[in-house]
């Protein structure tokens, strides 16, 4: 109990870090560099660890400053590791409690049931979602049974295009408004294939 009291005080004292120098946070982010890299990629992982903090914003930033290749490599990694981080937590300090509390209601243990049958898919489309909470995945997966190998490797696949896009547009937004937009409706109907795709796969099984 003292560790997930830990825990919880670390994240809080992220999240009251960030806040009260957000301005001085974003001035540093936008001067980029090399020199920075190292600070970049630190602050890109603990930002995406904070539970509902719109990390597309530091992706955006990032992009704009190391250009949509680059900048989506350090997106990529940066979040994979803190997905990777925040799961290894969890199922520490979490699983055996979260498992509990799940089976007391027979619709959260059928869901968890069928997560774990289609976890690697599951993780994959959920991180090609920009709008799905991370740090939820994160978690479900976690209090399952999915290998962290497998969370990992489709995490890391599922977030190549996604965080391409927010380093795209962050890389055009103060030169090309009309890519941005193009770009965004571009992945909306990518998303919708996507989903077409699983219907279909889901069906025909």
């Amino acid at each position: 109990m003292l560790k997930i009291g830990m825990v919880v005080l670390l994240y809080a004292s992220l999240i009251a870090a960030f806040l009260a120098n957000q301005e001085l946070l974003f001035t540093w982010l936008a001067q980029g560099g090399i020199e920075n890299l190292p600070w970049m990629i630190g602050t890109a992982i603990v930002t995406a660890a904070i539970p509902f903090f719109p990390f597309g914003l530091i992706a955006a930033i990032i992009g704009a400053q190391y250009g949509p290749i680059w900048g989506s490599l350090i997106n990529v990694i940066s979040s994979t590791i803190a997905a990777a981080l925040t799961f290894w937590a969890v199922r520490r300090l979490l699983q055996n409690g979260g498992r509990s509390f799940i089976a007391k209601s027979k619709r959260m243990d059928r869901f968890m049931l069928f997560f774990e049958r289609n976890a690697f898919m599951a993780v994959f489309m959920a991180r090609l979602i920009p709008f799905v909470p991370a740090q939820a995945v994160n978690a479900a997966s976690a209090i399952s049974q999915m290998p962290i190998g497998s969370f990992v490797l489709a995490t890391l696949i599922g977030k190549i295009p996604v965080m391409f896009v927010f380093a795209f547009m962050g890389d055009q937004i103060f030169s090309s408004l009309s890519n941005v937009l193009i770009t965004g409706c571009i992945y909306l109907l990518f998303l919708f294939m996507v989903y077409i795709c699983f219907r279909w796969r889901k069906h025909a099984s």
